[in-house]
């Protein structure tokens, strides 16, 4: 492989062809966090926030950004 080719890979990201779309999901995913950090704070985290009961372990395993129960996902 040349240095051309192997500096080409380097600079993008396996999979990434759009960077405009990575960094809208970077943002996204930032902002869900910020989200849970905020809930975390006011002490609603981890309930739901529609009926505010408690969201199973299990679901914020899988997802620790989760905002809703099942029922209302």
């Amino acid at each position: 492989m040349d240095g051309h080719h192997r500096d080409a890979q380097l600079a993008e990201p396996a999979g990434s062809a759009d960077p405009s779309a990575e960094l809208d999901r970077a943002e996204a995913a930032l902002v869900g966090v910020e989200a849970a950090l905020a809930r975390l704070d006011d002490g609603t985290y981890g309930t739901c926030e529609v009926c505010r009961t408690r969201l199973d372990d299990a679901l914020l395993a899988a997802d620790p950004l989760a905002r809703h129960c099942p029922g209302h996902a």
